[in-house]
């Protein structure tokens, strides 16, 4: 059985109500499909502790998002090299002290020719001389950065590839014999963008701080997914060591939540159309499910008080 709890973001800060109901059990999160492929796990020497995707022909597809896509591409002049990508996704490790320091496979699906991309890209490149062509016909550029860590560019005839760490030493022998990037990382037909983190991440040294973040203290892995404009919500789900860590997660996400109510008051005072946005929490022992809900109607509320 699991606890839930429903209420208006704009009421919390105003007559909060709660709502309590009896329910069945809420699933843990899980690594998404593609992450686990046998083809992952050879490019980047292990099993991946976190994995994320964009799914832009979803975005482009969608009435909601689809505009602020087309905004934002423009914004940060992408707009010609985005327009045919289908996704971008990445799995990964993290393999030293520092965040930074992570093995990588980054892959950007359906991506234009390299002659597309922006000059002052083409022209870091070319400064550096130091791509091939691999036997398989693949471009490839690798070197270390500054930091001493490795890192691989490739492009395929439909993908462009970025390695970095250990993922970086596999590259060579990879596209060597293979065109194609490992499986795409697949969070569902309804999932726009996705986030996994494995019970191996937060274990790490780079994490510790993170790790002992109120909140996020026993926190063994966790899911992040914002889903269409159908569904109008974003899906936290996450799995703690104890129930107690649990409990305490969905009390802070609260009282952080009361922490900003003038902040809020004052975002709705200017656009009341925001205070449709909503949250609802769910804990089923160490399992916490938040979701943010109305999520079309906010963002067109925000575009409209623009």
């Amino acid at each position: 059985m699991r606890s839930f709890a429903r209420f208006s973001l704009f009421s919390l800060f105003a007559l909060p109500t709660f709502l309590v109901v009896a329910s069945c059990g809420a699933p843990a999160p899980k690594a998404p499909e593609g992450s686990q492929a046998p083809e992952t796990r050879a490019l980047l020497g292990s099993a991946p502790d976190f994995a994320f995707v964009v799914r832009l022909d979803s975005l482009r597809a969608d009435p909601v998002y689809a505009p602020m896509l087309r905004d934002l591409s423009k914004k940060q002049d992408l707009e010609e090299i985005l327009q045919g990508v289908t996704a971008i996704d990445a799995v990964g490790n993290l393999d030293g002290p520092k965040p930074l320091q992570v093995s990588l496979v980054m892959s950007v699906r359906s991506a234009p020719p390299f002659d597309k991309v922006p000059a002052e890209w083409k022209k870091s490149v070319d400064a550096q001389k130091g791509g091939v062509s691999l036997p398989s016909g693949v471009w490839e550029y690798a070197s270390i950065n500054s930091d001493g860590w490795p890192y691989g560019f490739y492009v395929a005839p439909n993908n462009w590839v970025f390695l970095t760490g250990r993922a970086a030493g596999h590259g060579h022998d990879w596209f060597s014999s293979h065109v194609e990037p490992p499986p795409v990382v697949d969070f569902g037909n309804d999932a726009l963008v996705g986030l996994w983190v494995g019970p191996n991440a937060l274990k790490n040294p780079a994490m510790a701080e993170t790790a002992n973040e109120p909140g996020s203290k026993g926190l063994e892995s966790a899911q992040l997914i914002l889903r269409d404009g159908t569904h109008g919500d974003l899906l936290y789900t996450g799995l703690y060591t104890t129930k107690a860590f649990a409990d305490e997660a969905v009390r802070i996400t609260v009282d952080r939540l009361g922490m900003y109510a003038s902040v809020w008051k004052s975002a709705v005072d200017r656009c009341p159309g925001l205070s449709v946005l909503g949250l609802e929490n769910e804990s089923d022992g160490r399992v916490v499910r938040m979701r943010v809900t109305h999520i079309p109607e906010a963002v067109r509320a925000a575009l409209t008080c623009q």
